[in-house]
């Protein structure tokens, strides 16, 4: 097979002929669900090719089909990303294959850290399994399938079952935990909880007895782990190199907070400390912390943020930054029969890692591959921490104005506003205790600024 790689050049044209000719055209999508901790992301970054982001033809100029750029779209906005209409049934011409490196079950990721607090079983996760949820969409799957290399130039991939070939391709890999190399004849011990497999293990672990778990972060997913084990009965300490908790998203006096109520809740915060090795001791784990003192434990977590798949984008040619680069239009990459959605996926300079954008990303991607156009829109984050000692919602400042404004406090019964004021207009805010229920209202003032 004839895997010649692609160099991803501005203004690279890619060869005429199509492969599958007289074939109907298969839409591919190979998903990447588990921890991919091996893959590392090139320190050089690839500039993006120089091409308009234009919506399809068919979705542009006048006539029936519409009397503006954006003609009839929302009329058309709820075909399936499965190549259905909801009224006219599948479509045999655009067969649909998905390729998943899992069982490709059917579970919502955020619930992997509330899970033991509420004593759920993995297979209590588990709302459809992969099977009855293809069957149900009328799609091929090709479950615990590897993509190994991807040919734009000849439509295929070269998977772990052989090579599939596609008409249009669509990358939804997912992010992968950041990795660290630590010291210690442990550290393959360490979890990196990013899947519903990653937490059977896990769970598997902790069952019978109360533990001491590690968690290294005290971002979104640390102080949720956090709160969620020491409510499943665990002991946890916390180690992050920031000052307090949610460091880098919420104000200070937030953060405090939040410190405050997980030290009531039995959680050891460890300020401006990480972790330097972890080595095997007596059954358990000894942790040795960048400030010289050992920690006797259980189980590690690693909760250091995450990082966009793009190994198998990079070595197709595509270009690539921190994500695989995608248009806002239609979510095409530097090949324009290869689509990017997800957390893997950089627009306009931004990733996105919850679940509200990705599902407008995969409405823009369905659109234009029904000929239809509904471009993706960047919104302000709007972001529910799962803390329930204190309930939180934060809406983090643009990152063009995080430079160009301030967080100013203000008095709330039973809870704390922080808003931030860039330009004296609202441009973020912080919420916490009895303050969320302001969350909608104030929303809709940022919404207003940020587009």
């Amino acid at each position: 097979m004839d895997l010649r790689r692609g160099r991803g050049r501005p203004g690279q044209r890619h060869r005429t002929g199509d492969p599958l000719r007289g074939h109907p055209r298969r839409l591919v999508l190979p998903a990447v669900r588990g921890d991919q901790g091996r893959f590392h992301a090139p320190a050089r970054v690839r500039r993006p090719a120089r091409r308009a982001e234009r919506c399809p033809a068919a979705a542009r100029g006048t006539g029936r089909r519409g009397r503006s750029g954006l003609g009839g779209h929302r009329r058309r906005r709820h075909r399936r990303l499965d190549g259905r209409r909801r009224a006219s049934g599948p479509r045999p011409d655009r067969p649909i294959t998905l390729i998943s490196n899992d069982e490709a079950a059917a579970y919502t990721k955020p619930g992997l850290s509330m899970a033991i607090s509420q004593g759920r079983a993995p297979e209590d996760l588990v709302e459809q399994s992969g099977p009855a949820k293809a069957a149900e969409l009328g799609i091929t799957l090709q479950p615990n399938t590897s993509v190994l290399a991807l040919n734009t130039d000849g439509k295929r991939l070269l998977t772990t079952r052989g090579p599939v070939h596609y008409g249009e391709l669509v990358l939804a890999l997912g992010a992968r935990q950041r990795f660290r190399a630590f010291d210690g004849d442990a550290a393959p011990r360490i979890t990196r909880l990013n899947h519903l497999a990653a937490y059977q293990r896990l769970r598997a672990r902790l069952e019978g007895e109360t533990r001491h778990v590690t968690i290294i972060g005290a971002g979104l997913i640390g102080v949720e782990l956090a709160e969620d084990l020491t409510a499943g009965g665990h002991r946890v300490t916390v180690l992050d190199l920031g000052e307090r908790p949610l460091d880098r998203l919420a104000p200070a006096p937030l953060g405090d907070e939040l410190g405050r109520h997980l030290a009531a809740k039995g959680v050891d915060f460890r300020p401006g400390i990480s972790l330097a090795r972890v080595d095997p001791a007596d059954g358990r784990l000894k942790v040795t912390l960048t400030n010289g003192c050992e920690i006797r434990t259980d189980e590690v977590i690693s909760a250091m943020g995450l990082v966009p798949n793009t190994d198998l984008a990079n070595r197709a040619g595509l270009v690539t930054n921190r994500g695989i680069l995608a248009s806002a239009q239609t979510m095409q990459t530097s090949d324009p029969h290869v689509y990017a959605v997800g957390d893997c996926a950089e627009i306009k300079g931004r990733s996105y890692f919850f679940i509200e954008p990705i599902r407008r990303m995969a409405t823009t991607a369905a659109a234009a591959l029904n000929g239809d156009c509904e471009p993706f829109e960047h919104r302000p984050a709007a972001i529910r921490v799962k803390t329930p000692s204190l309930p939180i919602m934060l809406c983090p400042p643009d990152r063009r104005l995080a430079d160009l404004g301030r967080w100013t406090p203000h008095t709330v019964a039973e809870g704390q506003r922080n808003d931030f004021v860039s330009r004296g207009q609202l441009a973020g805010y912080a919420l916490a205790g009895k303050a969320v229920s302001e969350h909608e209202s104030l929303y809709r003032r940022v919404t207003g600024r940020v587009s």
